[in-house]
């Protein structure tokens, strides 16, 4: 506190004091005014100050009133009053007024050291600051591939015909769809058709047109299958290969067989094949050298009537030969065709000797179809002489036809 603060408390306590003892000395001690009915007793004298007083108290002013008459009644007493005590005696007293100590100062409470602050991750490790990541473009819709009618490897449905009904005269075509090329790139169905040709004309009878379009097999190897023979063929820039080819069945069917496996087929119907004589020869792979020799009433070698692969046109028949010789694993297909009742034809398998042919053994496939009689296919194997440096051929012949065809119809 300072020092007015504490002036004033004693100030208003010694004033309260010097009341509560003026009060008391004014009650308790003789000369004090009668109290109602009573006579006074005599002046009220002056309360002693206190020995450490110093200075003397102030007079109380006492009225003396005359001793009452004999008999009368005792006048009242006048009530004393107080005079008020002078401001410097009160000043004097307050200043002499023992001090009052002072409130013991309440020491601060001991300041609680704050815990240390712990250090989060981000003040012991200064990461650098980091740029917003950049907004990335939603990725484009990925839309699914449509999906294929047919896998790779199927193969066109066959042509169902009811029973007794006729075959339509026109082929049916035969379609691989869901090719890719070597990349993986779709580069369009493949397709064989197969048209019959007309029955009236000789070279036209037994024949039909057959069409491959494969743009995903360019200059590919192809096999191609009728009648349980074979001969291989390829494909230009374009996947496309085409061909006059005879048939053995009425209801004709070929396939043809792609680099990998898948195959298609088509089918038509060929009329006027009992009016024929054919026969066939198709090599094995690797003996694509073997060929047919036809000689018609007897001719001679390399005379007219002489019908071979190197003189297709003979005086009554004719021959066909198809296939690519220069294939790896090669089949070539040999087929005479002549009037069915064609006499004197003799048939023999001609293999050259060479030193690719040499010390082994040939084989291939002969088919013959006579009239209206089912083809007949017999395997046939030759075996080649050792590799001794002769040249040559060797003729193995086939078995005769006979003499009168039409009685074989």
């Amino acid at each position: 506190m300072d020092k007015q603060l504490k002036l004033r408390v004693v100030t208003i306590g010694a004033s309260v004091l010097m009341a509560a003892a003026s009060g008391y000395l004014m009650q308790s001690q003789p000369g004090a005014a009668p109290a109602p009915g009573m006579a006074a007793t005599g002046p009220v004298p002056s309360a002693p100050l206190p020995a450490d007083a110093g200075a003397p108290a102030p007079a109380l002013a006492a009225v003396e009133n005359d001793a009452p008459a004999p008999g009368a009644a005792a006048p009242e007493a006048p009530v004393a009053q107080s005079t008020p005590a002078p401001m410097a005696v009160v000043t004097e007293m307050a200043e002499r007024a023992p001090e009052l100590p002072a409130a013991p100062q309440i020491a601060p409470a001991p300041q609680i050291a704050s815990a240390p602050q712990t250090a989060s991750v981000a003040e012991v490790v200064s990461l650098p600051e980091t740029k917003p990541a950049p907004q990335m473009q939603p990725a484009p819709q990925i839309l699914a591939a449509p999906e294929t009618q047919a896998t790779v490897a199927s193969v066109a449905p066959a042509l169902v015909l009811p029973a007794g009904a006729p075959a339509p005269d026109t082929g049916t075509t035969g379609l691989l769809s869901a090719r890719f090329d070597g990349m993986g790139a779709p580069c369009g169905a493949a397709r064989l058709s197969l048209r019959a040709l007309p029955s009236d004309a000789p070279q036209t009878a037994g024949m039909a047109d057959l069409v491959l379009s494969a743009p995903c097999e360019p200059n590919a190897r192809i096999r191609l299958t009728h009648a349980g023979i074979s001969f291989t063929v390829a494909t230009d820039a374009e996947g496309r290969y085409a061909a006059r080819v005879p048939v053995f069945e009425t209801e004709a069917r070929y396939e043809a067989v792609l680099p990998d496996g898948s195959g298609l087929s088509a089918r038509t119907r060929v009329e006027g094949l009992s009016d024929l004589l054919r026969v066939a020869l198709a090599s094995s792979p690797g003996s694509s050298e073997l060929g047919l020799n036809v000689r018609e009433q007897g001719a001679e070698y390399g005379a007219p009537g002489h019908v071979h692969a190197g003189h297709l046109q003979g005086q009554q028949g004719w021959m066909i030969r198809l296939g690519d010789a220069s294939l790896p694993s090669a089949q070539v297909l040999e087929v005479y065709t002549a009037p069915v009742q064609t006499p004197d034809l003799a048939l023999a398998i001609e293999a050259p000797v060479s030193a690719g042919t040499c010390g082994r053994d040939m084989r291939a496939r002969s088919l013959r179809k006579i009239g209206a009689a089912e083809a007949e296919v017999t395997p046939v194997s030759i075996a080649m002489p050792e590799c001794d440096g002769a040249d040559g051929a060797v003729l193995m012949p086939l078995p005769d036809l006979p003499f009168s065809v039409a009685s074989a119809g």
